[in-house]
């Protein structure tokens, strides 16, 4: 009955560890997305002002 009982335990001790293990790969996973997210969005953001000046001055140069 008791090595019924710590098979158990051991069973129960794998699961967490495994399942510690996935959310740190997890973690990683989703910080790493996060970064390259942030990124794209400043470049994104960069371009889009970029552009927004050229129609402006295109803008000012159709004006006269």
């Amino acid at each position: 009955m008791g090595s019924v009982i710590a098979v158990v335990l051991l069973i129960i001790a794998v699961a967490f560890v495994v399942g510690g293990i996935a959310g740190v790969v997890r973690f990683v996973r989703l910080r790493r997305f996060q970064r390259l997210d942030a990124d794209y969005r400043a470049a994104a953001l960069v371009c889009n002002a970029r552009r927004e000046v050229r129609a402006a001055q295109h803008r000012e140069q159709r004006k006269v």
